[in-house]
């Protein structure tokens, strides 16, 4: 009887408020939630007691979230972190509102998990790949991943959805694009390599959160190369080369190049400290970029880079690309293979001061036919982000 009448209590106090599922609210003391229905979560030691401030976002993600008073053995730094409600029918407030007593869960590995973690290291991707993608539709695409609190707009009450998917304005094939991508490439997400966290955040009383922590290859661009348009029929095949910024700028240069279809291309990358400059090739290809040390970014010098990453796109429906080679010591050998799917390879730790290259083969099979950045191998070396 007891727990029907704080049910009941409960109900009057939201109709009486007007609470939102998931959005801004005003306090929701006394709100009863259990994790007994969310399974595999592994509460993290040393972030059992963390202080969570929250924050609407609205950009590229829902919230923002300051999350501080987590020990040193959890390894989770303090910090202001983008975030996702993990259930749709729960409030919270998102105006400054501060949390006590929450506890962080790792779902690092756990299948259950799997295509959140997938989805959480293509965000970025997700965002750079479809333009007019909002926060809104990779929420969306994060509820409709997790069965244990089932999100199907389609048998939901329209009345009962948060008011920002009732009345707002998202595109359903964007959605249904993440939903396609995450389904068959979520096995293919390798725990162990480095990239974004994913960390359940149970919140008293509150909305539970997905909070994505950056991964150790978040970096200052220090320069980079990338190899793209691997169609043969394409008006131009590009090598671009850059310091600081490998998109449209005066630190960035270009030139054709030619790639083998169906067969292998060698490639190559070198940083030359006695000569300070960079240079790239695509089988007899070259493009080099002098006085490498007087364009560097103000906050990235040659001698601080620590971290390289590699990532390889393949975009087109039957079409791999395979990078195979070596670089600063290691020897990888990945596969991208379409329609939409992406590989990356981080490395740290690493010096680069007495210069450094990466040999490497790009394979390529299938047919590929679209232009531009849809289908590239991209290296990026960098300093720790600030």
């Amino acid at each position: 009887m007891n727990q029907l009448m704080r049910r009941a209590l409960l109900l009057l106090f939201i109709a009486a408020t007007g609470l939102m599922a998931c959005e801004s609210a005003n306090s929701v003391d006394g709100l009863e939630k259990s994790l007994s229905d969310i399974p595999n979560l592994n509460l993290i030691e040393g972030a059992e007691q963390v202080v969570a401030t929250v924050n609407k976002d609205r950009r590229t993600s829902n919230f923002t979230i300051n999350i501080d008073g987590m020990e040193e053995k959890s390894g989770i730094e303090a910090g202001e972190y983008a975030a996702f409600c993990a259930l749709w029918d729960t409030p919270i407030n998102s105006s400054n509102g501060s949390y006590g007593g929450v506890k962080l869960h790792s779902i690092k590995g756990e299948s259950y998990w799997q295509g959140v973690n997938y989805l959480v290291n293509n965000v970025d991707r997700y965002y750079e790949e479809n333009e007019g993608l909002t926060w809104l539709e990779v929420q969306i695409a994060l509820w409709s991943i997790m069965d244990h609190k089932k999100f199907d707009m389609n048998e939901i009450p329209r009345n009962e959805l948060p008011s920002y998917v009732r009345d707002g304005n998202f595109n359903q094939e964007l959605i249904d694009s993440i939903l396609d991508d995450v389904k068959e490439n979520k096995t293919t997400f390798d725990p162990a390599m480095p990239g974004n966290r994913a960390y359940y955040a149970q919140v008293p009383d509150a909305q539970d959160q997905i909070i994505i922590i950056p991964g150790p290859g978040d970096k200052e661009k220090g320069f980079g190369v990338r190899f793209r348009n691997f169609d043969s029929s394409a008006d131009t095949q590009e090598i671009y080369l850059g310091i600081g910024d490998l998109g449209v700028g005066s630190n960035r240069v270009s030139k054709d190049a030619s790639y083998t279809q169906n067969g292998t291309t060698a490639v190559d990358f070198s940083y030359n400290p006695a000569l300070d400059e960079l240079s790239a090739s695509a089988g007899n290809d070259y493009v080099i970029f002098e006085d490498v040390s007087t364009k560097m970014p103000a906050n990235c010098s040659v001698s601080e880079i620590d971290r390289a990453e590699l990532w390889i796109a393949a975009r087109d429906a039957g079409t791999s690309v395979t990078l195979s080679g070596s670089a600063m010591g290691e020897s990888f050998s990945i596969t991208s293979s379409g329609t939409n799917n992406s590989r990356f390879f981080t490395l740290q730790n690493i010096d680069i001061s007495s210069g450094f290259t990466l040999s490497a083969d790009i394979t390529l099979t299938g047919t590929v036919s679209q232009s531009q950045e849809n289908n590239k191998v991209e290296l990026i070396l960098g300093c720790p982000a600030d």
